[in-house]
């Protein structure tokens, strides 16, 4: 969908972006050295329509246009900026999560904690990789896994969404039923968007409630801004730790669930 059109479109939004504040990926001073297209050429270059371009300079995502007589120009600094908020897209980043790592001059960051992007994929592109059927997807859609994608590239998933999509498939493969791999798959996703949200509330007034200071928590955020490449993979890790060892704790148990069903069976 054009973002841009939430917000209208025309000159004079295009010639108040010149003032769009916030790092953008490229000074000022660059656009102005390397500046040689109008708008519309952006747009055909890139793939973006023009109202999107003009969006995403209202919010500070571009760097300001050079002037260029009475038009504004762009140049290549404005395309690989497109092109690195097409990417954030298709990795499931929402605008606003887009508009925070400019601001905060990070756009940089994606590639270190993320690595780097690889194929996309269309919902159908799914359907036909995965072998899931496409009534089953939609219901685990409605789950949220896999997380469907924001902003213009609305129908594009990426390789752990497939991933995911395939475990899901092979546990039907193996003999789970449909419905208990809907459960799993809805316990999951709803374990997870909860652990998220305490997570998150950690650093709001939840972490204050919990006894952490103010000065404390203004401290941490001040070092995460730096440190944040830092911190994430250790934070992973413990997830990862934590998601193995309840994995391997609910394989003990069913076997000796099974174990004790047959010697029941097996006396009776």
């Amino acid at each position: 969908m054009d973002q841009g059109r939430e917000a209208g479109a025309g000159d004079a939004a295009d010639a108040a972006s010149g003032a769009a504040s916030g790092d953008a990926g490229a000074t000022a001073d660059s656009g102005d050295q390397e500046a040689q297209w109008r708008i519309d050429e952006l747009a055909h270059r890139s793939g973006v329509g023009v109202d999107t371009i003009r969006f995403y300079q209202r919010e500070g995502l571009l760097p300001p246009a050079a002037r260029g007589g009475r038009a504004r120009l762009y140049g290549p600094a404005h395309l690989h900026q497109l092109d690195r908020i097409r990417d954030l897209q298709t990795r499931h980043f929402s605008i606003g999560a887009i508009k925070a790592l400019v601001e905060e001059g990070r756009l940089g960051l994606v590639e270190t904690i993320f690595g780097p992007s690889g194929a996309t994929y269309t919902r159908d592109d799914l359907v036909a990789a995965s072998g899931l059927p496409e009534p089953l997807l939609a219901r685990l859609e409605s789950f949220g896994l896999p997380s469907r994608p924001e902003g213009d590239e609305a129908d594009a998933y990426d390789g752990s969404d497939l991933e995911v999509l395939r475990a899901l498939r092979g546990l039907l493969d193996r003999g789970m039923p449909e419905t208990m791999v809907l459960l799993v798959a809805r316990l999951y996703a709803e374990h997870f968007a909860a652990m998220e949200r305490d997570i998150l509330a950690l650093f709001t007034a939840r972490g204050q409630q919990a006894g952490i200071s103010v000065e404390e928590l203004d401290q941490f955020k001040d070092r995460a801004r730096v440190e944040i490449g830092r911190i994430l993979p250790h934070m992973s890790t413990i997830l990862s730790y934590v998601q193995h060892r309840a994995v391997q704790r609910i394989t003990l148990l069913a076997m000796e669930d099974a174990d004790r069903r047959h010697a029941d069976d097996t006396a009776g």
